[in-house]
C-alpha cells in the first residue's frame, strides 16, 4: 500500500466484503490494466498521462483499485479531497465484471478513506444517460443537487452533480 499523504487515514477504508478481493491505493503498475477498463467503459477516456499524474504529482488526488484473487484490476475509482469534501472524479468497473457490486464496493472504499481525512461531503458528476451508475448513487443515498447542461465535450451531453454527506 502506497499513498502516504500528510496523515494516514485514522480507520480502515479498505476492507472488502469479499474476502477474496483486495482493495488497495492504485500504483503504476495498476495503470494499464486501468486504462483497458477506462477505454471499455468512456467514450472520451483519460489518456495513460492522466493516470501517472493522479497517482504521481497530484497532492490531493486518491486512486483505489479493487482486484480479483489474481491480482487483476476489476474496478477502480479516483477523488480529489479539497478541504472537507471528497470529489470522484472517474470510476469504472471492468465490462465483464459487472453486475457483481464491484463498483459498489470501491465506491464505499473511497468514501470511507474520505470520512478518514475528514471529509464530511462528496460529490460527482454522471452523464444524464448513465442510468446503471445513477441507480448505485441514489441506491447509495447520493441526490441530484443541481445539472451541468452541455458538461460532456464528446456529445454535449448534460451532468447531473450529485452529492450526499459522508
Amino acid at each position: 500500500m502506497q499513498k502516504p499523504k500528510v496523515h494516514a487515514p485514522e480507520k480502515n477504508w479498505n476492507t472488502s466484503p469479499d474476502p477474496d478481493l483486495e482493495i488497495d491505493f492504485m500504483d503504476l503498475a495498476d495503470v494499464d490494466q486501468v486504462r483497458k477498463i477506462e477505454k471499455a467503459s468512456f467514450r472520451s477516456p483519460w489518456p495513460r498521462s492522466y493516470f501517472v499524474q493522479e497517482i504521481n504529482r497530484n497532492p490531493i488526488s486518491y486512486s483505489i483499485v479493487l482486484r480479483d484473487p489474481s491480482k487483476n484490476v476489476v474496478a477502480f475509482c479516483i477523488a480529489w479531497i479539497m478541504n472537507d469534501v471528497l470529489h470522484i472524479n472517474n470510476i469504472a468497473t471492468d465490462p465483464k465484471c459487472r453486475k457483481r457490486g464491484y463498483a459498489q464496493t470501491v465506491l464505499e472504499s473511497m468514501l470511507d478513506l474520505g470520512r478518514s481525512y475528514g471529509c464530511i461531503e462528496v460529490k460527482l458528476e454522471v452523464r444524464v444517460s448513465n442510468e446503471p451508475a445513477i441507480r448505485l448513487y441514489e441506491r447509495l443515498g447520493f441526490q441530484v443537487v443541481s445539472k451541468i447542461s452541455k458538461h460532456y465535450d464528446d456529445n454535449g451531453e448534460d451532468a447531473f452533480v450529485y452529492a450526499r454527506a459522508l
